[in-house]
């Protein structure tokens, strides 16, 4: 039999032809190598699964990876030092460096936080110096204050504001306050019963309050106290009204400078009549406790000029010059209380003056007159 070669029979008819011997199949290494590599491969891909990865993003995305690398790692957990061991929390989980986020956010939670050692050298301790005394502090210097945008308005600005009407009286609970009639800010709150409004040339205010009279300021000041039956702004004599005011407690009646709150003249009269000069120069004040005998007050000098001892208010002819009655007679006395012209006229008329020649006149019958200058000198007499 014949091997045939092709077919891989043998063919019969050449009995001589011996048969092939069988060839062994050879062993590769393939079967042994592929398989580890590829096992090897498993391995190292799940141990340097991060690096692989950060690798990956490094190609991918260069700007993150060297933002992240400028960025020095904190210090975590225990720090030894000097035979110390001193323990740093961060406020975030430390990343070792160029370290880049992973983009799930799975991965921050699932990553495990790690202790790390750093050696610190030992800070040789340095001599202390001594202290020096401290000095005494130093006064502060007042700092000047800074202007605001709307500076605080004076008390003669909320007057001539009164004056124009831009201030009002309002009413809260039958109580009275004077307030802006633009924007309702309050200037005096409602606590008075009455108020008398004031203005550039009367600068205070009388006011009311629990049935006492009393004097304030715009700005709510107590100029006077609430302790008084009745004030009043007598308007018998010129500039006596912008300034002074009459005072009633019980019967008796005063004096006040209202700008001030000086009294002037006691509470102690039963009467207080203003009486204006015939010349128009001054302002004075008839004086009575009992209503017999009066005396007189000069505002301009602000003290008593005559005595409370005459019969009848005293008539004011000049700064120097008063027509008196005493002991029934009339005549007339000077700021001194020096009798001028002689007190012997029995006319309850007293004098009179004449203001084209400056005399006064005293008549001493019904037909005849004495005529007298302001010095107390008899020019003439005159019959009718």
């Amino acid at each position: 039999m014949a091997y045939n070669k092709d077919s891989g029979n043998y063919n019969k008819g050449d009995a001589n032809t011996p048969p092939p011997i069988p060839r062994k199949k050879s062993f590769s290494f393939s079967y042994i190598v592929i398989p580890i590599i590829m096992i090897a491969l498993i391995v190292l891909g799940a141990v340097y699964y991060k690096e692989a990865k950060e690798f990956v993003l490094d190609i991918i995305s260069p700007k993150a990876s060297s933002s992240s690398n400028t960025e020095k790692p904190e210090r975590k957990g225990p720090v030894k030092k000097g035979g110390t061991t001193r323990t740093d929390t961060p406020n975030t989980p430390e990343e070792p460096e160029g370290y880049i986020p992973a983009l799930d956010s799975d991965s921050d939670s699932e990553q495990e936080s790690e202790t790390i050692e750093y050696p610190v050298p030992a800070t040789p301790a340095t001599p202390t110096a001594k202290a020096e005394p401290t000095p005494p502090n130093k006064p502060q210097q007042a700092q000047p204050e800074v202007a605001t945008a709307r500076k605080a308005e004076s008390p003669e600005d909320l007057l001539r504001k009164i004056d124009k009407y831009e201030i009002e009286t309002f009413y809260e609970n039958d109580k009275q306050g004077y307030r802006y009639k633009n924007n309702g800010k309050i200037i005096i709150p409602a606590e008075y019963d009455y108020l008398k409004r004031p203005s550039v040339d009367r600068p205070f205010i009388i006011a009311r309050k629990n049935g006492k009279y009393g004097i304030i300021d715009i700005m709510n000041k107590v100029i006077a106290p609430f302790e008084y039956d009745e004030i009043q702004r007598p308007p018998e004599v010129t500039n006596y009204e912008t300034t002074y005011c009459r005072l009633k407690k019980g019967t008796m009646y005063g004096i006040i400078n209202a700008r001030t709150g000086k009294i002037i003249v006691p509470v102690e009269f039963i009467k207080i009549v203003a009486k204006e000069a015939k010349d128009g120069t001054t302002s004075y004040l008839n004086l009575t406790k009992d209503n017999k005998k009066w005396g007189l007050y000069s505002i301009a000098a602000q003290k008593q000029l005559l005595p409370i001892m005459y019969e009848e208010r005293i008539n004011v002819y000049s700064e120097n010059l008063f027509s008196v009655k005493h002991n029934g007679l009339y005549g007339a006395v000077n700021a001194n209380n020096e009798e001028v012209i002689p007190i012997k006229y029995k006319d309850s008329s007293m004098g009179w003056l004449n203001s084209k020649d400056r005399t006064l006149k005293f008549r001493v019958s019904t037909d005849e007159v004495d005529v007298y200058d302001y010095e107390g000198n008899l020019l003439r007499k005159e019959n009718k």
